[in-house]
């Protein structure tokens, strides 16, 4: 049976009700993917369109634009270029002054390489404080800060009333929206760790007391931990659990001189199922370096770049090109691979017994927003699992558990699973989760902008009438509109 809550009003009847807003977008979340649709409008005649319409934006943090970037102590794994793309291209004001920010002379110092993820958060925030600023400068704009969306239900008109927290006062409002935009962020779900097997058995609870998740890893915090619990040892073996960028980042954390970890030959093993491999810029820059493991599958067809999606890049890259033994490098001796295969099932299983840490990197699941139909029954989505299966499709759409797309409500940032794929390039061979800044205010962050304004219009001229029989979905042959 579906869940089912009052539909009009929720149920807080002790708290206060703040007035009603009306708005054309709801942006759920002001990290960098949040508002990477409005950055990507600024560099096309849609921003003051948007503006125009109305755009409202709810974050449950005290800043906007940085997410939880800031909470790692590693570098990016985008260029320093990367970052600074957002300013070029527009002319608003408020962005094109942000070039002579002390903060961008030296991102642009570093063209090329990473930048410290604490550098970039400190970026992204003046970039997000600038668009929200215009968004509340704009006559139908609101920005709430440290308020928090409860839930969304679709209006029999075919929007959206969505319940807001306010967390410092404690009073509820609803926005009433034509569309919304969920960017809440992702998560390592613990229960996954239960469920999902590694050579034969789950990392839980077998590992109890020496598993953590990478996204906990990779902080200051994290970091001091695996070192404090490895100084006693003579011989420490950490196991890396997963071949993504984030397993990647781990490694080079772990071997970092400032760990001041004394990792001998075999130190660190990745366990890894599919094959790891490497970001080139073109086929004749990796066969010029002797790496030819690839194929025509594994090109983008828009940029020629090899292993666009999949490949390590940056310091990442560096590290696993001399695990891989490419180019001539100097072997990493502390690092050894090992692909969970059937064949060695034992010996992967004693790697994780003879571990004195096993780090999980096993991907994120999107922080998904509770999602109702006109009747105020809750509306299975795709994401509420912990199987590696997207929030969006190719339209950047949210999807139902039945894989459609709901009409007015998108979702976008990490773990979101969109892929790219048509005019956005990357390589047909792809499995997994495509996550990027430049995507998010560029070619996504402009497929949702200009649904959103459709909406906006197709609302406006129509003031269509929907039957709240449960949901309004689009035909999985219209969702897939940029293969």
């Amino acid at each position: 049976m579906m869940e089912s809550v009052t539909p009009d009003r929720p149920k807080h009847s002790h708290a206060m009700l703040a007035p009603d807003i009306e708005t054309s977008c709801l942006i759920v979340g002001a990290g960098p993917a949040g508002l990477g649709p409005l950055v990507a409008a600024a560099t096309s005649d849609k921003l003051q369109a948007l503006l125009k319409a109305g755009i409202t934006i709810v974050e449950a943090g005290l800043v906007a634009g940085c997410g939880e970037i800031g909470r790692y102590a590693i570098s990016s794994d985008s260029a320093a270029e990367a970052f600074l793309d957002a300013l070029s291209g527009t002319e608003y004001p408020q962005l094109v002054r942000l070039k002579d920010h002390h903060l961008a002379a030296a991102i642009r110092g570093r063209i090329g390489q990473a930048i410290p993820l604490k550098q970039a958060a400190q970026f992204l925030q003046l970039v997000g404080e600038s668009i929200c600023g215009m968004v509340k400068e704009s006559r139908r704009g609101h920005v709430f800060m440290q308020h928090r969306v409860l839930y969304t239900r679709r209006t029999n008109d075919g929007g959206w009333i969505t319940t807001v927290r306010d967390e410092q006062q404690g009073t509820l409002r609803q926005i009433r929206s034509k569309s919304v935009i969920v960017a809440t962020g992702a998560e390592q779900p613990l229960s996954r760790l239960y469920s999902e097997e590694v050579a034969g058995q789950a990392l839980l609870p077998k590992y109890a007391g020496k598993v953590l998740q990478s996204g906990y890893a990779l902080t200051a915090g994290g970091l001091r931990q695996i070192r404090r619990e490895l100084a006693a040892k003579s011989d420490p073996r950490v196991a890396i659990v997963g071949g993504s960028a984030s397993a990647g980042a781990v490694a080079k954390a772990l071997l970092n001189d400032k760990t001041r970890i004394p990792f001998g030959s075999n130190g660190v093993t990745i366990v890894h199922r599919r094959p790891l491999r490497i970001f080139y810029p073109s086929a004749a820059d990796a066969l010029s370096d002797g790496y030819t493991d690839f194929e025509p599958q594994d090109i983008c067809p828009v940029s020629g770049r090899v292993y666009r999606l999949a490949g390590f890049r940056l310091e990442s890259r560096e590290l696993m090109m001399r695990v891989l033994r490419v180019g001539g490098r100097d072997v990493e001796p502390r690092v050894r691979l090992q692909q969970v295969v059937p064949e060695n099932t034992a010996e992967t299983a004693k790697i994780l017994d003879d571990a004195h840490i096993i780090v999980a990197a096993m991907g994120y699941r999107p922080r998904a927003l509770t999602v109702l139909d006109a009747f105020g029954n809750r509306i299975a989505l795709q994401c509420d699992t912990d199987d590696m299966v997207p929030m969006v499709g190719g339209s950047s759409n949210v999807l139902s558990a039945s894989g459609r797309a709901i009409m007015g409500l998108y979702g976008v940032g990490l773990a979101s699973g969109f892929v790219p794929r048509g005019r956005f390039g990357g390589e047909p061979s792809f499995k997994g989760q495509a996550n990027s800044l430049w995507l998010w205010q560029h070619d996504i962050g402009e497929q949702i902008a200009t649904a959103v304004l459709h909406d906006a219009t197709a609302m406006n001229v129509s003031n269509r009438s929907v039957v709240p029989s449960s949901y309004v979905e689009v035909p999985r042959e219209q969702q897939e509109g940029v293969a």
